[in-house]
């Protein structure tokens, strides 16, 4: 599980299909979905899937805590 502390993850679905768990809530993704772990969430995702991430301000690596 990823705790990010300070940008939002904006992830978007090239192909493939899985499920991202956002503080709590599961939900599906496939091919063309938008997915937004907002800053201060905690978040994990499984399945097989080339996504696109951008974040929003831009990452640095101290900000981010695996737990």
């Amino acid at each position: 599980i990823y705790f990010q502390k300070e940008c939002d993850f904006i992830y978007y679905v090239l192909e493939g299909s899985g499920y991202f768990e956002i503080n709590g809530v599961r939900e599906n993704f496939s091919k063309g979905n938008l997915i937004i772990a907002p800053m201060g969430s905690k978040f994990t995702y499984k399945g097989k899937a080339k996504l696109l991430l951008t974040t929003a301000p831009p990452f640095r690596p101290e900000q981010e805590e695996t737990v």
